[in-house]
């Protein structure tokens, strides 16, 4: 029985998960029935098919690949409190895929905040590619596909809530912040690392040492506040203006309305500003407030569109300029160019990912 555990980046900073993901891992080597498994005592070894059957039964429908299937080593704690779940989990380095397919089979409106203890992950969605490393998180939505991809062993913290929760109160475009990468370890956000410690800060629930006490509403409030104050910092630093709430329910009115037009070669503002009952002059200055225009909001729509056309059922060079010309591109070499600069990966190159 395998003895030693993944060889990981040190943690950032000290705290009781970082205690509790040791005290699991020990008891797992020694096959302890409170371990991954269900009291099997296969212990921290693990077969790929059983480890697949626990990332799904624990969050949503996912696919795993193992980068090794033999001696593949990996761990999850589930700690729930309600409708709000902390996972705890070791591994070895894998892809984990939610695919289009998944979504349409198995709905789940829920939202996933990874943090990496220790280890790296690079995550790939129809904004692009993000680089997450130790004391960095990201937050991820089951509702639209993605791929979180670690190329080593990692220790990971995954807090998961419904996404009315955070809607409610964050004071952004919670989408627009979707696999952003989140540094804990600086500015407002690495607040955040201690909301999610007061989320777990009872260790003998996490390790099986006293009873699973109801989490205090306080400290569930606490994490969702300060979330919303960690995204609202994210978009601050990235160079776009505090959004008000009127701005931001004319910017997704706009938004939906593009999502549902995007398709149409010619569509301007004009024609937006007529549809939605604003002025021309309306329309351009809701996407000056919000740090953006109207050609980006349109282009994302319709990058997005293919991308997630691609990742669902993969494609060949006929598909590509189908799908191309039917999200309203009229030009593609443009828009091969467009989706490699968004993405990082010609179109085919990108679907493959989701094969």
């Amino acid at each position: 029985m395998r003895t030693d555990l993944p060889e990981v980046y040190q943690a950032p900073q000290p705290a009781a998960w970082t205690a509790a993901l040791d005290v699991f891992a020990q008891r797992a080597t020694q096959g302890d029935r409170a371990a991954p498994g269900g009291g099997s005592g296969t212990g921290f070894r693990l077969d790929p098919r059983r480890w697949q059957e626990q990332v799904n039964d624990t969050f949503c429908d996912l696919e795993v690949s193992p980068r090794r299937e033999d001696n593949f080593s990996a761990f999850l704690k589930e700690f729930d409190r309600g409708e709000l779940k902390i996972v705890l989990i070791v591994a070895d380095a894998q892809t984990v895929t939610r695919t289009v397919s998944a979504i349409k089979r198995a709905p789940a409106e829920l939202f996933f905040l990874n943090m990496n203890i220790a280890g790296r992950s690079a995550v790939v969605n129809a904004s692009g590619q993000s680089q997450i490393g130790p004391g960095e998180a990201v937050l991820m939505d089951a509702m639209q596909p993605y791929q979180l991809q670690y190329p080593g062993p990692v220790r990971t913290i995954c807090v998961q809530f419904p996404q009315q929760w955070l809607r409610q109160i964050a004071g952004v475009n919670v989408d627009a912040a979707i696999a952003r990468r989140i540094c804990t370890m600086s500015g407002a956000p690495r607040v955040l690392s201690a909301a999610i410690q007061s989320l777990i800060e009872d260790r003998s629930a996490l390790i099986g040492d006293g009873p699973d006490d109801e989490a205090p509403d306080l400290s569930i409030d606490l994490f969702l506040n300060v979330l919303g104050v960690g995204l609202r910092s994210l978009d601050r630093g990235s160079g776009t203006p505090a959004v008000g709430s009127g701005t931001r329910m004319r910017l997704g009115r706009l938004q939906q309305f593009l999502a549902d037009s995007f398709r149409d070669p010619e569509i301007r503002p004009a024609s937006a500003a007529q549809a939605l009952g604003w002025s021309v002059r309306s329309v351009h200055k809701v996407c000056q407030d919000s740090g953006t225009t109207f050609g980006k909001i349109l282009l994302n729509a319709r990058l997005s569109a293919v991308a997630l056309e691609l990742s669902a059922r993969g494609l060949d060079r006929g598909r590509v300029s189908d799908l191309a010309f039917d999200a309203g591109f009229t030009d593609l070499s443009h828009f091969c160019r467009t989706f490699k600069t968004r993405y990082g990966l010609a179109p085919g190159d990108y679907a493959k990912r989701f094969c």
